[in-house]
């Protein structure tokens, strides 16, 4: 939901690519990506549909993020492997499409214009849709989170899974990249990491 109460949705159904199916789909497999952006009614304000020939029914959406003032990111899957993150303006223009490197399964959108991928390692991404650093420290096994707080100190949180149960470790580097402090949390079951509240 943006400022203005707007309402965004994607989803991997059949559509048409240039005019019409893909002809090297099977029936109902010609699966494309369908944004809809509707107001508070259900009322349709925007809608735009998105896709790779040959991908056929491997065609996926996996995450889908707003700014507030209604830049959309959608992050999505062709081919069963390849991953990429496109950007939208309010207007729903096409303002870059990329393909980061990694394992990749997340967006994440923090403080002014601030946009990472996050999977096998946290890499920022630049307005004009190119991959900028690498953030410190470069990889963490299990990366499930991260925080930038206001005064630049990086927070992430990472899931250890074993047999007894899973664990939870948060870490902050202060900003000049520096281990500040590290804390483990155990607990019995499959816990999962949701977020950060700050």
């Amino acid at each position: 939901i943006d400022y203005s109460g707007a309402i965004y949705s994607a989803t991997a159904e059949p559509g048409n690519l240039e005019g019409g199916p893909d002809p090297k789909c099977k029936p109902n497999e010609n699966l494309v990506i369908r944004l809809v952006k509707t107001n508070r009614s259900g009322s349709s304000l925007a809608e735009i549909e998105e896709g790779k020939r040959n991908a056929c029914s491997k065609t996926l959406v996996f995450d889908l993020q707003v700014t507030p003032e209604g830049e959309v990111y959608l992050g999505v899957e062709y081919f069963g492997k390849e991953k990429y993150l496109i950007k939208y303006s309010a207007d729903f223009q096409k303002v870059f499409e990329l393909k980061p490197s990694g394992n990749w399964d997340r967006i994440l959108l923090l403080g002014e214009n601030q946009v990472f991928v996050l999977g096998d390692r946290l890499v920022e991404i630049t307005e004009d849709g190119k991959m900028g650093k690498v953030t410190n420290p470069k990889r963490i096994e299990g990366l499930k989170e991260f925080f930038i707080s206001p005064i630049g100190n990086f927070f992430y949180a990472s899931l250890k899974k074993a047999p007894s149960g899973n664990s939870i470790q948060i870490e902050k580097f202060i900003e000049n990249g520096k281990l500040d402090w590290k804390k483990t949390y155990f607990a019995p079951g499959n816990h999962e990491i949701l977020q950060f509240i700050s």
